[in-house]
């Protein structure tokens, strides 16, 4: 999950700054300095690892509840 944040974040943030600089291109206004939310990319980040950690937790409990024995005797 840190590596998917670690490369997604990065990526997005050098196309959004290539689509400034291009679309600068056709329209009068001056784009505006690419402005990175720290704040707001921390709290993202945040929410993806709870929810991450959540989900496992809720398949490990899945799992453990499942006996293997009885699962693998089923043809």
């Amino acid at each position: 999950m840190l590596g998917a944040l670690a490369i997604g974040v990065p990526v997005g943030l050098g196309l959004g700054l290539l689509s400034v600089r291009i679309l600068g291109l056709f329209f009068t206004l001056p784009p505006p300095i690419l402005t990175v939310p720290v704040g707001t990319l921390a709290g993202f980040a945040v929410l993806i690892l709870v929810t991450s950690a959540a989900a496992l937790g809720a398949a490990l409990a899945a799992v453990n509840r499942v006996n293997p024995a009885t699962t693998l005797r089923e043809p």
